[in-house]
């Protein structure tokens, strides 16, 4: 399963929160069973900002998220980045063994 979000879906503005880290602002672009793809946004998420510097494999924690019903899947789920390019970045979920 694989779900590409726009914003006519709902508010995809999601806090994602670093191991000792400031938060960030997000939008959540791509979802699927094995991670997603992030935007890394300003606090209204309207428009796109540079992500912050993320090390393939750190922990994210996702929070405030409106997106019905994957958000359920995700409250305070922790990820691990895969990639991380600009302004995006890749997630894969914990339960994933393809985390690379």
């Amino acid at each position: 399963m694989r779900v590409v979000i726009s914003d006519s879906q709902g508010d995809n503005q999601v806090i994602i929160h670093r191991d000792n880290h400031e938060p960030f602002y997000a939008k959540i672009v791509d979802f699927s069973l094995g991670g997603l793809k992030l935007l890394c946004s300003d606090e209204e998420g309207q428009c796109t900002l540079p992500c912050p510097a993320l090390k393939h494999g750190e922990r994210l924690y996702i929070e405030r998220c409106n997106v019905e019903p994957y958000c359920q899947l995700l409250s305070n789920l922790e990820v691990h980045v895969v990639w991380s390019s600009g302004d995006a970045v890749g997630c894969c979920f914990e339960i994933d063994n393809n985390c690379g």
